[in-house]
């Protein structure tokens, strides 16, 4: 490995320099100079593994199996998005969910989770087993896949105290203990979603619906299912919805006036004519993410 001689520019400029090279690339390359150098840049390497550049599962392997046989590189990652394509030979999969709870184990400073890639009965029921992190963002789009792996997710969250940011498109079958998830402040998820996390959390104020899954979108569409909850709406200051949603149209119709009387910001995707400004009565900002009314 090459080295770099004693030189006049101060370590910290040097530090600062490497925080600010984001090419993954240069980062290889940096890591491949001094040992002093090497740490620094792989602090930036692997800080953010949510950022799209492991899209295959021999990625994910690849990195797992690194930071396993060199856990001080666990140690940097704060965000991870097991999110691939796979299309090659089960056994790949299999591994990936075998040595999965060993390379969370080690992630102790993981403060970001995005879960999307195909769970495989029953070697990923253990993910969540034995982490030590504390996450302050959680997206789970995994909700279809039996009561036993949602138990787990349960489970999980009643750990993660610190978690202000939680998305599930899916809600549990399982109920959530009530002091789980006290710290959200952003939930967003389907009506069934809502309907499980917000009661008893008054510090969620920022919601963002979304459509439900296929295997979810029957239990959404049955009205009363989510009447009970309409109390909960008052606090909410940021909504997001995606308004052209059937079952969002059919169930916003029937909420009582009033019930969203503190929202102040508003992001709106899919806006139609349908929607009356006055149901917000002090609605400051509106981002609307289509460029004409449908």
């Amino acid at each position: 490995m090459a080295s770099i001689p004693d030189h006049p520019v101060p370590l910290e400029i040097l530090f600062e320099a490497v925080s600010h090279v984001s090419n993954v690339q240069t980062l290889l390359s940096l890591c491949l100079t001094s040992k002093t150098i090497s740490n620094e840049a792989s602090k930036h390497l692997y800080f953010d593994l949510s950022d799209g550049r492991l899209s295959s599962l021999s990625k994910h392997l690849k990195v797992l199996e690194t930071i396993i046989s060199n856990p001080t590189l666990a140690s940097f990652i704060g965000g991870y998005a097991i999110r691939f394509r796979h299309e090659g030979q089960d056994s790949e999969l299999e591994r990936f969910w075998a040595i999965l709870p060993q390379g969370l184990y080690l992630m102790t400073n993981l403060e970001c989770l995005l879960v999307t890639a195909r769970i495989l009965k029953p070697a990923s029921y253990s993910m969540f087993d034995s982490v030590r992190f504390q996450l302050k963002w959680f997206n789970w789009q995994n909700g279809a896949y039996g009561a036993e792996m949602e138990e787990k997710v349960a489970a999980f969250l009643a750990t993660q105290h610190r978690l202000r940011w939680l998305c599930m498109n899916d809600d549990l079958s399982c109920p959530l203990p009530s002091s789980a998830c006290q710290s959200i402040t952003t939930l967003e998820g389907s009506l069934g979603t809502f309907k499980q996390i917000l009661p008893g959390r008054p510090g969620i104020t920022r919601l963002m619906y979304v459509a439900p899954s296929d295997s979810d979108r029957k239990y959404n569409g049955h009205l009363s299912n989510h009447e009970d909850i309409f109390p909960e709406f008052e606090r909410i200051t940021h909504l997001s919805v995606a308004w052209s949603d059937g079952i969002f149209q059919s169930w916003y119709r029937r909420v009582p006036p009033g019930f969203f009387s503190s929202v102040t910001i508003m992001q709106i995707r899919k806006l139609t004519r349908t929607f009356e400004v006055r149901t917000f009565p002090i609605l400051r900002i509106i981002h609307i993410l289509t460029k004409r009314l449908a």
